[in-house]
């Protein structure tokens, strides 16, 4: 008799929303190999554009391997809600896995970045991590020969994929973002109280 589906454990919705960090990992359904090619890796990267736009969330770095993808996304909202993301993102990225015959696993692994692993050597330290995913499996000698691995940061089509460049581009963009929406959040409690 087949055992019913377990659910992944997840933390309280809460976690997920507002500005968070998650490192997920979304493995392809019965690790399918075969799949992955620069037009899929195009069309990933689109998507996490609109998932953006959408949710005002940002992949702060990404590695597509042949069988898995492994992200860090950060909201840059009090509205961002990684859930829904996730949601989103796997449902517009599977038509295009589509045509390859093969589909995300129906739940991602998560991790809720926590206050410690927030702080710069232990964020750099992530990061390598899922960077090096193609070093440690073999597919190239260093982290920047691997194709596809990458950031989204909308306004800066290119990046350099040296991690110091990154984390610099982070920190400028989270510093002007983060102005932004204090801002905008003054601005809203000024007309409630208008």
């Amino acid at each position: 008799m087949p055992h019913p589906h377990k659910h992944l454990p997840r933390l309280a919705v809460n976690y997920y929303k507002g500005r968070c960090f998650v490192f997920w990992t979304l493995c392809i359904k019965n690790r399918k190999t075969g799949w992955l090619d620069s037009l899929v890796h195009a069309h990933i990267r689109e998507i996490l554009l609109h998932v953006f736009h959408r949710y005002q969330i940002v992949t702060n770095v990404y590695t597509i391997m042949p069988d898995h993808m492994h992200l860090i996304c950060e909201g840059w909202s009090s509205e961002s809600d990684q859930l829904e993301f996730m949601s989103f993102f796997k449902r517009w990225s599977n038509f295009c896995l589509k045509d390859k015959r093969v589909e995300w696993q129906r739940q991602s692994y998560d991790h809720v970045l926590r206050e410690d692993e927030l702080k710069k050597d232990a964020f750099l330290k992530t990061q390598q991590y899922i960077l090096n995913n193609p070093v440690r499996k073999q597919l190239v000698e260093f982290w920047n020969e691997y194709a596809y691995s990458g950031l989204i940061i909308p306004g800066y089509p290119s990046v350099d994929k040296s991690l110091e460049l990154m984390n610099q581009l982070l920190s400028r963009a989270r510093i002007v973002y983060h102005k932004r929406e204090k801002v905008r959040e003054t601005q809203t409690v000024r007309l409630r109280n208008w």
